[in-house]
């Protein structure tokens, strides 16, 4: 019996959920784009929420914006969909209004945790990575020649911990000694990453290295440039980039604005925010290959060619 490719993505990802801790999925081959070609499609920062407008923030308005970019990927028939945070404002129900959006997707969607998606009741936050339809905080995707890490940047936060606990305590204690140091992204909106997290990330990386694979990190916060956005471990971050050479990108959302930047000829891509605006809207198509990659940059996002570095 002869498989369609949707057919195919669909088994790996079942296949995949069940073997993997994290979970990841695995996709085929891609036909469609040729040799080692992936095209994604990427928002950042819907922040949806029925609720009037906030200065520049038009919270009911990224219903349309993201049914506009979900209806584009599917002409475009990208091999996979990222949501870099942020799906909602607030309020638990915004998730139904969203996640009905996302359900017409046809290619998978892949999510990383934004801190407003934990601006939900107190007992709501240990439900929203299955609310949201990930298989855990942070995970990977395997495709042919790339290994995608999805990070969890509210691993060590005020906002995704609860209240009374010992992680809530630890996330304040480092928050207070960053903000002794007066670091500029010691703020209550941004979160670290984990020991345990970091980790994992190094084993992954040395993993793709052993498979001659190209890693992409995702997240929530930025790492770079200097920002008061910015993750509050970032310097963490960049020297462990610094070290595997395998890593090719990092992309995020969290600032609205945008940003751009490269540390060690690694591009640190800061897509901007879908929210902002009430009619222009956010959201790119991602042509990659193992020398660099492409951006089509729609609305408020620009276009690039990005290179990059040689392993």
């Amino acid at each position: 019996m002869c498989l369609s490719r949707r057919t195919l993505l669909q088994k790996s990802a079942s296949i995949a959920t069940f073997l993997a801790i994290p979970s990841y999925r695995i996709l085929a081959d891609q036909p469609s784009v040729g040799g080692s070609k992936l095209q994604l499609g990427v928002v950042a920062d819907p922040q949806y929420a029925d609720v009037p407008a906030l200065g520049t923030r038009f919270y009911r308005k990224s219903i349309q914006k993201l049914t506009e970019a979900v209806e584009h990927f599917n002409e475009q028939r990208v091999d996979l969909s990222i949501s870099l945070g942020d799906l909602i404002d607030r309020n638990w129900s915004s998730f139904d209004a969203m996640t009905g959006v996302l359900g017409r997707s046809k290619s998978p969607f892949y999510h990383v945790l934004g801190n407003h998606d934990f601006d939900v009741l107190e007992e709501e936050k240990r439900k929203v990575v299955h609310r949201i339809g990930i298989p855990s905080k942070y995970y990977r995707v395997l495709a042919p020649g790339w290994r995608f890490l999805f990070l969890d940047t509210n691993d060590v936060s005020l906002y995704a911990t609860e209240k009374d606990s010992d992680e809530r305590r630890d996330a304040d204690a480092m928050l207070q000694e960053l903000r002794s140091k007066k670091i500029p992204q010691a703020q209550t909106w941004n979160g670290a990453l984990g020991s345990k997290q970091l980790h994992w990330i190094r084993e992954e990386c040395l993993e793709a290295t052993k498979l001659d694979e190209r890693v992409i990190l995702f997240a929530h916060h930025p790492i770079h440039p200097d920002n008061n956005h910015n993750l509050w471990n970032a310097e963490e971050l960049k020297k462990l980039i610094a070290e595997y050479r395998v890593i090719a990108a990092w992309m995020n959302g969290h600032n609205h604005a945008g940003n751009y930047g490269v540390f060690e000829d690694v591009p640190m891509i800061t897509f901007k925010g879908m929210v902002e605006t009430e009619s222009n809207n956010a959201y790119s198509l991602l042509t990659l290959a193992k020398e660099g990659l492409e951006i089509q940059g729609f609305g408020r996002e620009p276009s690039r060619q990005i290179p990059f570095r040689k392993i």
